[in-house]
């Protein structure tokens, strides 16, 4: 799967008693839970950030590195606190694409990839998929695209990721999943992760939606656009929206592709999700003519897969999507649950899971091993912001929805 299309969050050890197929919870939900509230304090400052900054409000240009895109880099230093005096300074990555050949428009900013924390990758590869799939939607009309990490994400400066967690996943992945086990061992790597970002002097307080749309609006102006058009997806889609409410005489117009709005609560749906996600998946084959064909009984099978797997979890050995080494992944019913909910955020798997699902069914796992590498590929990502989700959902949608994050 693409980095757009990376916008599922990240399994913990979500539960939810009425759902079919279990539910799931971000690792960045997990901290929102009171304890780790209360220490969202500063405890130190950074020197080695603040030292570096004291030009903020400027993009900074620098050489990309590409071989095969042409496009410019740089970053933006802004305040980590934008409504205080002083303090220290943190910085964000920009690549901005364009087509000098037709006739300049409004310029066009992706503002960072969902989540909340999800970063666009913007390395080489990535940047050369997102030339291709805007080239004909906006760079051959003579809109520039402006790709931006969020604050605390993938190469943004700090970052706010948590290391200990994809550690702690690695190995839990790895063995029979055991729900309270879990969630104690998870809360123990969340405390030590956020001690360790506030010895750095990261305070979580200023990583959410409001200091991230000053942050977009601040690229605007270092830039010297006068009016652009915003693209949002899932999360960015609510950024987006934050930055129209802000700065309205700034935007020209906006794309929402499936926005994750203030309305809705990702914790409370979370579990619903998950079923209607699969149920739609039974849908689409049961309405195509071949499927329905071939897998006549694919919602029934995949119904006492599930049961089986809740029973009895399975071995299945792949290749860890990063150290490409053998890994062991135990699948029981709520893992092989989230497996097919990130599968099912490219509809081009609606082609290949229900032979997989068939095969699984029958005790033949290996025709599920490409989504579960993808799903686990984005597990072990070291470059999403646990810091910055866990701050943005606490305040965005925690503080407003009915949803209890003690167990």
């Amino acid at each position: 799967m693409t980095a757009a299309s990376h916008l599922v969050a990240r399994l913990s050890a979500y539960r939810q008693s009425n759902v079919k197929y279990v539910g799931r919870r971000t690792r960045a939900e997990v901290l929102c839970l009171p304890i780790i509230l209360t220490a969202f304090v500063m405890l130190s400052m950074f020197d080695d950030v603040a030292g570096l900054v004291s030009d903020d409000g400027v993009f900074h240009e620098q050489p990309c590195g590409f071989e095969r895109v042409s496009a410019r880099c740089g970053f933006m230093r802004v305040p980590q606190d934008h409504f205080a005096l002083g303090g220290i300074k943190i910085q964000f990555p920009v690549v901005i694409l364009s087509d000098p050949t037709v006739e300049a428009r409004e310029p066009v900013a992706v503002v960072g990839g969902g989540g909340p924390g999800n970063s666009l990758n913007l390395e080489e590869d990535s940047v050369f998929y997102y030339r291709e799939l805007f080239q004909e939607m906006f760079l051959e009309r003579g809109h520039a695209v402006i790709l931006m990490d969020q604050r605390g994400v993938g190469r943004a400066i700090p970052s706010t990721g948590c290391v200990e967690v994809v550690e702690h996943l690695q190995l839990s992945f790895a063995k029979v999943s055991d729900e309270r086990r879990e969630w104690d061992e998870t809360r123990a790597v969340l405390l030590s992760c956020q001690r360790r970002l506030s010895q750095a002097g990261i305070d979580l307080r200023h990583y959410d939606t409001l200091h991230s749309a000053v942050d977009v609006e601040a690229l605007r102006v270092a830039l010297g656009i006068e009016r652009w058009i915003l693209y949002g997806v899932s999360y960015g889609g609510q950024l987006a929206l934050e930055v129209m409410r802000r700065y309205s005489s700034s935007v020209h117009a906006a794309i929402l592709d499936s926005p994750a709005t203030h309305q809705f609560y990702y914790f409370e749906s979370a579990g619903h999700l998950v079923d209607a996600a699969i149920e739609r998946l039974f849908d689409t084959c049961k309405l195509d003519t071949t499927c329905r064909g071939r897998f006549p009984s694919l919602r029934a099978n995949t119904l006492e897969l599930l049961a089986r797997l809740s029973a009895s979890p399975v071995e299945v050995m792949l290749t860890h999507p990063y150290k490409f080494e053998s890994y062991r992944f135990v699948m029981d019913r709520r893992r092989l649950s989230d497996v097919l909910f990130d599968a099912l955020y490219d509809p081009a798997n609606l082609a290949t899971l229900p032979a997989a699902l068939s095969d699984a069914h029958g005790g033949f796992y290996a025709p599920l091993t490409p989504f579960i590498r993808s799903f686990l590929r984005f597990q072990f990502d070291d470059s999403f912001g646990d810091g910055l989700a866990a701050a943005t959902n606490c305040r965005d949608e925690v503080a407003n929805s009915l949803y209890l994050a003690v167990p």
